[in-house]
Formats: C-alpha cells, sequence, structure tokens
C-alpha cells in the first residue's frame, strides 16, 4: 500500500512538472477577440485588423468589425475556366439571367464559386431563388427594402456562395411557413444550408478580404 501511495504521488509530481503555465493576454483589441485570433496588440491598430480591413479599438464599448473601407466596391469577375458555368456579379447581373432561366434549358447546373468555396444550383435551386425573387423579398422586405433587394441581393448571393446559402435557407423556411406544415426536406435543407453558410463564412472572415468580399460580408 505504501509503494503504491508512493507511486501515485509521483505520478502526480510528474503530471504537475508537464503543465506549463501560459499568460493569456487579456489587453488585445476588441476584433481580435470577437474573432478568436491573437493579438499583436500593437497601436493604435493592431496588424491583424489592418491587413483584415477593420477598424481596430482597444475600446470595450465600439462597435464590432467596423470596415475600414469607404465606398462602394467592384464585384471581381471569376476566371471562367470551369467545365460547368460559374455565375458571376457583373454590373449588369440580374434575376432574370440567373433565376428564371428553365430548369429544363441547363444542361449542367451552374456554380457559384468565390474561390474558396462554391454551391451548384440545381433545379431544386434555381426554383428557391426565383420565389426569393418573387415572394420571400416582397413579403419580408416591404415596398422599399424589396427594391433594394431586389437590385442588390441576386448580385450578391451570385458572387458568394455563403449568402447564396442564406438564400437558400431562409426560402426553404419561408416555404414551411406558407405550407403551415413540418416536411423533413424542407428541414433538412434549411440545416443544410446553414451549416454550410455558416462554414463558409466563417472561413471567409480568417483571411484578407478583398475588394469583392466587402458589400456580400457587410
Amino acid at each position: 500500500m505504501e509503494n503504491s501511495s508512493r507511486q501515485e504521488g509521483t505520478e502526480k509530481v510528474l503530471i504537475t512538472l508537464r503543465r506549463r503555465n501560459h499568460k493569456k493576454s487579456r489587453r488585445g483589441c476588441g476584433n481580435c477577440k470577437l474573432r478568436s485570433v491573437k493579438c499583436d496588440e500593437t497601436k493604435p491598430e493592431c496588424k491583424r485588423c489592418t491587413t483584415y480591413g477593420v477598424l481596430c479599438t482597444y475600446n470595450a464599448n465600439a462597435a464590432e468589425l467596423q470596415s475600414s473601407f469607404v465606398g462602394i466596391t467592384t464585384m471581381k469577375r471569376d476566371s471562367p475556366k470551369a467545365q460547368r458555368p460559374i455565375i458571376q456579379a457583373q454590373a449588369n447581373q440580374t434575376f432574370f439571367s440567373v433565376a428564371q432561366t428553365p430548369p429544363r434549358l441547363i444542361n449542367s447546373p451552374p456554380i457559384i464559386s468565390d474561390g474558396y468555396a462554391g454551391i451548384e444550383l440545381d433545379t431544386q435551386s434555381l426554383e428557391r431563388l426565383r420565389r426569393f425573387h418573387l415572394r420571400t423579398i416582397p413579403t419580408m422586405a416591404g415596398p422599399e427594402g424589396a427594391a433594394f433587394f431586389h437590385r442588390q441581393a441576386i448580385k450578391m448571393a451570385c458572387s458568394a456562395p455563403y449568402v447564396m446559402h442564406l438564400v437558400q435557407a431562409l426560402t426553404s423556411l419561408h416555404d414551411r411557413h406558407f405550407s403551415g406544415q413540418v416536411h423533413k426536406l424542407q428541414i433538412v435543407a434549411e440545416s443544410y444550408h446553414l451549416s454550410r453558410a455558416a462554414a463558409q463564412f466563417s472561413r471567409k472572415l480568417s483571411e484578407p478580404l478583398s475588394p469583392a468580399d466587402r458589400d456580400p460580408v457587410w
């Protein structure tokens, strides 16, 4: 018994010695804490916030993730190397050029890609996009808001896959609300698109923003 007690005591000492105390900095800026990244604590603006493109602040009461960019941005165009068509957010991108394309005329589903992730718009996805434009936006945004979303929402969704996933999830939720019934397939679709949107948006936030990212992110 005595030898056993000594062995246990020795193991506890060894475990204790292996643990290294590390001091967590609580002086980092608010945005680095929000993004769960290590702040270099450079003042007045840390390097991570400068690179990421947000206003750096050490004030706990300041608004989070304020963009340091000013003005309206231009959406970049993806390289047309993919075998299947890739929808790009161009200045003349409209709902009619994307969502009203009859699914039966599409030989291969178009893909929306931002270089990091993508979403394939199959027949069901295109139908949801159509309903989002014709029903969900007018129902939820009101006259003034609907005008804005009709101009901008499709264009942003066609440049950022995570926005398109959100559009798909919101429309599926709206479909379920209108039907008044719980459909397992709709819930599965909502969960899938919400999870993909969260994962892709999280990855986007972990990288420096390009000019094409600014409008969809903010």
